[in-house]
């Protein structure tokens, strides 16, 4: 028996922060895996993404599926991440920095449900930034890691789209690691696709990028298939991508290059117009003018206000 899991969080209440393209990045995804017949099951999960409703059920999926078979299992997350304290955590919509076990779902929770499924194979691809979990580097201790006494996993491919010191980065329509691998999908000649195949277009996709770079973890023959791929799931998956509203190019290789200030302007859209800004602006200064300062203090803010005017 062969699983897919699939979470996709675009919206987030704490964070003031929502990721329009991960539902797209579902979307994709879930087209990819819900097409295929090698897979028997699939949870997706892109509604209802607070943290106590996604964990009842992920566990609720793993223990109907616990005493079964397993030979492979795909898990796929799009959202929100953070590494913190040598643990990286999938964030969900409730997600508060504050509560942050109790809001997220945290890496090593995830693999020990999944290794409650015993699967052949396991396979993660993790679209978030932060997502690049340093797993063990010897590979003797990485081996007694996955095949521990609750359950074990005998393959894996982890698939991460950034570094645990990076983030990564999406348009309003799609996550740009989740473009790759869907179009190393739709421009794959075979009819079927390796995970392995998956991993060098990608690679070859981001060898230009360094803000962003997808990393791997994988103990695995190179031969298991991720899906088949006919000509109608490749024109659906092209269709969903093209819907994508920047182009995906080098930051090296572009013929035209961009001034620092046409960068600052086009980074500054992902965050709050600049009408936002300025109500940040003098917000902030209303504050600072209600506050009562010690001497020393109030001559700096004098200075401050001097600056603030002369910017703005």
């Amino acid at each position: 028996m062969n699983l897919g899991i699939i979470i996709a969080v675009s919206e987030y209440t704490t964070l003031g922060n929502n990721l329009p393209g991960c539902k797209i990045d579902g979307e994709i995804i879930s087209k990819i895996i819900k097409s295929d017949q090698k897979f028997d099951d699939v949870l997706i999960i892109t509604k209802n993404t607070e943290s106590v409703s996604v964990k009842q059920e992920l566990i609720q999926f793993v223990d109907t599926h616990k005493q079964d078979d397993i030979n492979e299992v795909v898990f796929y997350f799009t959202g929100h991440g953070d590494f913190c304290d040598g643990e990286f955590y999938y964030l969900l919509s409730d997600y508060d920095k504050k509560r942050r076990k109790q809001t997220s779902l945290e890496n090593s929770e995830l693999d020990s449900l999944l290794k409650n499924l015993s699967p052949n194979t396991a396979v993660k691809i993790v679209d978030a930034c932060h997502s690049g979990t340093p797993y063990i580097k010897d590979m003797e201790t990485f081996d007694s890691y996955l095949k521990g006494t609750q359950g074990k996993f005998n393959k894996c491919y982890f698939m991460f789209s950034s570094q645990s010191d990076q983030h990564s980065y999406q348009d309003e329509n799609l996550s740009f690691f989740t473009r790759s691998i869907a179009e190393s999908i739709y421009k794959h000649e075979s009819d079927s696709i390796r995970y392995k195949d998956i991993i060098d277009f990608v690679s070859d996709s981001f060898s230009d990028k360094h803000s962003q770079t997808p990393f791997f973890v994988v103990q695995a023959d190179f031969t298991e298939l991720f899906c088949s791929t006919p000509a109608t799931l490749k024109n659906a998956v092209k269709g969903l991508v093209q819907e994508s509203s920047l182009e995906f190019v080098s930051e090296e290789g572009s013929e035209e290059k961009k001034s620092l200030s046409d960068i600052i302007k086009a980074d500054a859209n992902r965050y709050c117009t600049e009408d936002e800004a300025k109500s940040h602006v003098v917000e902030f200064m209303t504050s600072l003018e209600n506050l009562s300062l010690r001497s020393d203090i109030s001559k700096l803010y004098d200075t401050l206000t001097v600056l603030l005017g002369f910017l703005w």
